[in-house]
């Protein structure tokens, strides 16, 4: 085997070292033995557990991206911010679906699909992994936008401008992983077994100079960067709001508020509750982003500082490792499902709230106060009482049931 292979991308990441000269102990694992000899019955349980992986996440991502489309479908519109979520849906799907070839490569102990497969797996893992990010990145742009300009934010929200945010991030995504793709390489062992990996150029004075290189391009361009605008957006987010008030910016079409003070209106009140709920969601995702990657990119720059031999503990460690970052596409469904349930729970919640108030009206109608009232707008006068936050007097029904719409007369 070449000096200049890098395992990093193979297909059971980081299951073996590049030092063809190592030799066979009680702790290390040769380049042939791989992982299934190691394992034993534990490749059947770390396959099942990729399994589970796979059908929780496809059927987790697939339902948000149904949800999105229906949600957009009713409002006749999609927001940046949902196609960006839905984005970060396909990307997670992408990811997943190298898993099949992963479970078979474990379990059958090494690759046997062809090349060009290889190529596709390398590229996908890392396309993948790459748009996820950079979905996240531009969904903190997004968030930070959309709550200190918000005017200028909705000016911005056409289709036109989506695509063309799509279509940039998913170029850079497939740009950045092309030096994967084209040294994706299907090389044929001592053992005489076939693996996925990298075949990197190797020089006479540093074998391992590209595959240092390799790393770090992986780690500076798929995670520090997207993280750095991150972090960058949500301070921005923090320093507005903590400076000036802006998520009080009034709902005028020329943005200037009245002399008397800040202009408050219900649409600009659920705006203003939407943007927080998103920017909180956005928040979450990129925490199990960085809790599920981190540590990935971790242990491969451990291991390019180290460069131990392939033992059994560096072998778990990259299972674990690698486990953990397709774990995060499972994770990403489940919030925004969490978040989606939250949500109803919050609009039962109200209705609730909305009967009871009903039902305080209807009692007092009810002796004949007004008679061609219809249930229709008692409910209505109850949920316009339940918005201004205050309790519903016995004066405020009797005002409303002489003056309110309707023709309501009192008998």
């Amino acid at each position: 085997m070449a000096e200049g292979v890098d395992m990093n991308f193979s297909l059971s990441v980081s299951l073996y070292w590049t030092d063809e000269n190592m030799t066979s102990t009680n702790d290390n694992v040769t380049v042939g033995e791989g992982v299934r000899e190691y394992l034993g019955v534990g490749t059947l349980v770390l396959s099942a557990f990729y399994m589970m992986l796979l059908v929780m996440g496809m059927v987790g991502n697939v339902v948000v991206i149904f949800v999105i489309l229906k949600v957009s479908g009713k409002k006749k519109e999609a927001k940046m911010a949902d196609v960006l979520v839905m984005n970060l849906a396909v990307s997670d799907i992408l990811l997943l679906s190298i898993l099949p070839f992963m479970i078979i490569d474990l379990i059958v102990g090494e690759w046997t699909f062809s090349q060009e497969l290889c190529k596709f797996v390398v590229g996908a893992v890392n396309a993948g992994a790459f748009a996820g990010f950079l979905s996240l990145a531009a969904l903190s742009v997004d968030r930070y936008h959309a709550m200190a300009y918000p005017l200028k934010s909705l000016r911005l929200e056409d289709h036109k401008k989506t695509a063309t945010v799509l279509f940039l991030l998913w170029s850079l995504a497939i740009c950045t992983c092309i030096p994967h793709i084209w040294y994706a390489r299907v090389l044929v062992y001592s053992g005489g077994t076939s693996h996925c990996v990298l075949e990197l150029p190797a020089t006479a004075e540093d074998p391992n100079l590209w595959h240092r290189v390799s790393v770090a391009y992986s780690f500076i361009v798929g995670f520090v960067v997207p993280l750095i605008i991150i972090i960058t957006c949500y301070s921005l987010i923090i320093h507005s709001i903590s400076s000036s008030d802006v998520l009080s910016t009034p709902d005028r079409s020329d943005g200037l508020v009245p002399a008397g003070g800040r202009q408050q209106n219900p649409g600009h009140a659920a705006r203003v509750h939407r943007h927080k709920k998103l920017t909180r969601l956005v928040l979450m995702l990129v925490a199990a982003f960085v809790l599920c990657w981190l540590p990935y990119h971790v242990f491969h720059i451990v291991r390019l500082i180290v460069l131990p031999k392939m033992s059994k503990t560096w072998l778990l460690l990259a299972l674990t490792f690698n486990a953990l970052s397709f774990t995060n596409s499972v994770i990403n469904p489940i919030l925004y499902s969490v978040k989606q349930t939250a949500r109803k729970v919050h609009t039962v919640t109200v209705h609730i709230i909305t009967l009871f108030t009903t039902a305080k009206v209807i009692a007092f109608v009810a002796p004949g106060v007004c008679r061609n009232l219809s249930l229709t707008q008692v409910e209505t006068l109850a949920s316009q009482s339940q918005e201004k936050g205050s309790g519903l007097t016995d004066q405020d029904v009797q005002r409303s049931l002489v003056t309110g719409p309707g023709g309501c007369k009192k008998t």
